[in-house]
């Protein structure tokens, strides 16, 4: 077996350990897993998250499109399992018309909203409570923002209305039915009281259920509208007991009338939330997740490689589309991602480094120290060889403007074909390079301490030189970090459901602020899912405190669903550090503990220095003739023998001649003064 295939390395006791360096690769879940790695990610994914609202915020145009009329506007857009058909996923779905002309398709999306919105504001139910929304009812108010913060503002208003006098007809009618029936079984027989009985129980438990219909309608906007006339039927009834039975009537019918209103106004604030689009980093998230997601549970739980090729195919159209339709937001958001990945990516590459090769974990502060400063070198590995395709693909148009010129430029174009020819050639060879050893050079400048030019050359080398080695490492880490995703997403949805259900049987003994028929943890935390860990809040059903809870709870279970995201990336940056010293040895050569060390590095071993004489020294000891010295009265001397050869027994009982017979007595002499 060859050396490449087999390491041979000294353990900390001094024995030899043999073990295979392939199966390093598998180390990695231990790597990633280390409090400082997962740290650092989560702080990578803070930052860049942060960056991502941020840039949402300065380009408020950007928000992506989706088809209001196929959403269901309803509990299920509330727990993730909305069917929407956003210009994001009509393009990587491969939709010929958002494929042959994004802009177009993005704005028949948009008038298709617009007409949908006003139908909405134009309905009957609506028009009878005189909201003032005829002003609103046009494309310029719907595009500029203004029609939504209306229709808002009128639902908040509304609902809160109508949530008061659903509750007092609610238990108006409640006690006129007991009351009712109560009269029905006294004035009964024996054998008729248990069915009277049964009767009254069975009205007041529909008269609860349209009673709680009426309120999620009135919080979601999802309703039928033969169903819920129905419900307000049953819910808002004449009083018999009231003596103006006339004005009882009209105080019923405008109830109705008003209950009717508010719930089109809910399903219109809900269509017009979706028709104003989500933050464009914000949809690139979910998107990139769900697919990363489906990748994983194509190949391993369904086996299914042809799903997995799909969510591959869909990503990657998704980035494509991302390209075409917002190019300058593309580069300030890859320029953030790799400022972020250049510091925390560099620091992490830099603690399995010297993990793998000495066994030492370093702190995050250390390595964040490392990375910063090396961090224009992180940085600029992978944008040097964009900078060159970029250059000569200015040269070879530039060639081309030259092939423009009539009747010259014919000519021109056959003279500079070959100029053309090997400036392809070096963007084939250049984009193949970063293709594959993209992943290679942030390990590069921690393993080596080396520049960007290092990583660099030694990636693009040894993805040349090992291209198949190079490829077999990369699918086996990939499949082995697809196993210790699962696992560490089923850990991470096992813990945030155990309390979610145990805490939720206790807190949710108190109802909402809102709807009471609503458990209070149901409002203020959706239960997480395995496809979804952290659902949307409904924010504008939630009383002020309730808002206050439910953020605090937002924050703690992002960062708990934000270190899986840190899990992902700290196994990414450990296991092509692990890659990179896989090929180092392959091609070069060198040892797994062949690592770069700075000169304060070495505090950072735990065991003590030994303090050793230097060669100077030692030299000055053994040949220096010393110089006799006077010493006082006091001083006492050493005995030692005359012939410490022949006698070392005796050197007790000779006293000490007053020139040192040797250097070794000269030199304790001159140390005793």
């Amino acid at each position: 077996m060859s050396d490449q295939g087999m390491e041979i390395s000294p353990d900390t006791n001094g024995k030899c350990a043999c073990s295979y360096s392939f199966f390093r690769i598998f180390h990695t879940f231990r790597m990633a897993r280390h409090w400082g790695a997962l740290i650092l990610g989560l702080l990578g994914v803070v930052i860049l998250f942060v960056g991502g609202w941020i840039l949402d915020g300065l380009a408020s145009s950007t928000r992506v499109v989706s088809n209001v009329a196929l959403v269901q506007v309803s509990r299920d857009s509330l727990t993730g399992g909305n069917l929407e058909i956003s210009e994001l996923t009509a393009y990587s779905m491969e939709l010929p018309e958002s494929r042959q002309d994004p802009a177009a398709y993005r704005e028949k999306l948009l008038q298709g909203n617009e007409r949908y919105l006003i139908g909405l504001m134009n309905s009957a139910d609506l028009k009878k409570m005189n909201l003032g929304l005829a002003d609103y009812a046009n494309p310029e108010s719907i595009r500029d923002g203004d029609a939504y913060k209306k229709i808002k503002d009128l639902f908040k208003d509304y609902r809160d209305r109508a949530i008061d006098k659903t509750q007092t007809r609610y238990a108006a009618t409640r006690r006129f039915l007991k009351k009712d029936f109560n009269r029905r079984i006294e004035n009964s027989v024996d054998e008729d009281k248990l069915q009277k009985r049964l009767e009254r129980d069975q009205k007041l438990e529909d008269l609860t259920s349209a009673y709680n219909g009426i309120l999620q309608a009135l919080a979601d906007g999802d309703f039928e509208s033969a169903k819920l006339r129905d419900q307000v039927n049953k819910v808002v009834v004449v009083i018999p007991d009231v003596e103006d039975q006339a004005d009882e009537e009209k105080t019923v019918q405008k109830y109705k009338d008003e209950l009717y209103g508010s719930v089109q106004l809910a399903n219109l604030y809900r269509a017009a939330k979706h028709a104003r689009g989500r933050g464009l980093f914000a949809t690139i998230v979910d998107f990139k997740m769900n697919h990363l997601h489906g990748v994983f549970s194509s190949l391993i739980f369904d086996g299914n490689i042809k799903g997995a090729r799909q969510h591959i195919t869909q990503f990657l159209m998704g980035l494509c589309w991302m390209s075409r339709m917002h190019p300058i937001y593309m580069v300030f958001l890859m320029l953030l991602s790799l400022s972020v990945w250049a510091l925390i990516g560099g620091a992490i590459c830099r603690m399995a480094a010297l993990q793998l090769a000495r066994n030492e974990w370093i702190s995050p502060k250390q390595a964040l120290q490392f990375s910063t400063e090396k961090f224009w070198h992180f940085l600029a590995a992978p944008l040097l060889p964009v900078g060159i395709i970029v250059l000569v693909s200015i040269l070879i148009f530039l060639g081309g403007i030259l092939g423009a010129i009539p009747v010259l430029g014919e000519i021109l174009s056959g003279i500079l074909l070959i100029a053309g020819l090997f400036g392809g050639l070096v963007i084939a060879l250049v984009s193949m390079g970063l293709l594959g050893g993209f992943n290679l050079m942030h390990p590069t400048i921690a393993v080596e301490g080396s520049d960007s030019f290092d990583a660099i050359s030694r990636s693009f080398s040894y993805v040349f030189a090992r291209p198949w080695r190079w490829g077999f490492y990369s699918l086996t880490a990939a499949a082995y970090g697809g196993v210790c995703y699962l696992f560490v997403r089923l850990f991470i949805f096992i813990m945030l459901a155990s309390v979610r259900v145990v805490a939720g049987a206790s807190i949710n003994l108190d109802g909402s602020s809102y709807f009471s028929e609503r458990g209070k943890l149901d409002a203020m935390w959706p239960m997480p899912s395995w496809s979804v860990l952290q659902k949307p809040v409904d924010w504008i059903n939630l009383g002020g405190t309730e808002t206050l809870g439910a953020f605090l709870i937002w924050i703690f279970v992002a960062l708990v669903v934000g270190m899986l995201l840190a899990f992902v990336i700290s196994f990414f940056f450990s296991a092509n550090t692990v890659i990179y010293y896989l090929l180092r040895k392959s091609v070069d050569g060198i040892d797994l503990e062949d690592v770069f060390v700075e000169q304060d590095a070495e505090e950072l071993i735990d065991e003590e220095p030994v303090d050793e004489p230097t060669a100077d020294e030692t030299t000055e000891s053994s040949t220096a003739e010393p110089e006799p010295a006077a010493e006082p009265e006091s001083t006492v001397k050493p005995k030692t023998t005359a012939e410490p050869e022949s006698s070392p027994e005796s050197d007790t009982t000779e006293e000490p001649s007053d020139k040192p017979d040797s250097p070794e007595e000269g030199d304790y002499d001159m140390k005793k003064e």
